[in-house]
């Protein structure tokens, strides 16, 4: 089955420099009700403002990881220039079963 990863940063030193990560795989099963879920809040997410639908965005993949890390250590854990870009492939992932080659080969090296 397919998985995927998504890594966050725990802790930052005074100088803004990265001291600590963790990395999250997803679970091995995913169900179908999931994504099913996950297009109705994020068809919803059109109609809101843009804050909103970050806030749906955020909660949908903390829900595609079973809730192993919240919303909030999810907003505080990704590089800004890089998390729109994040969370878009994670949802990616739920509703195509699309993984990045960079993101296959590190998966290789997390799961030995």
């Amino acid at each position: 089955m397919k998985k995927n990863y998504i890594e966050l940063i725990t802790e930052v030193d005074k100088n803004g420099e990265v001291k600590d990560k963790k990395v999250y795989v997803t679970p091995g099963f995913i169900p179908f009700s999931k994504l099913i879920e996950a297009s109705t809040v994020l068809e919803s997410v059109e109609e809101k403002s843009e804050m909103e639908g970050l806030q749906e965005m955020l909660k949908v993949v903390c829900d595609l990881y079973n809730n192993q890390f919240t919303p909030e250590e999810l907003k505080n854990g990704l590089h800004a220039p890089d998390a729109i870009e994040t969370l878009q492939a994670q949802i990616e992932f739920i509703s195509t079963g699309k993984v990045s080659e960079e993101n296959q080969a590190k998966l290789k090296e997390i799961l030995k």
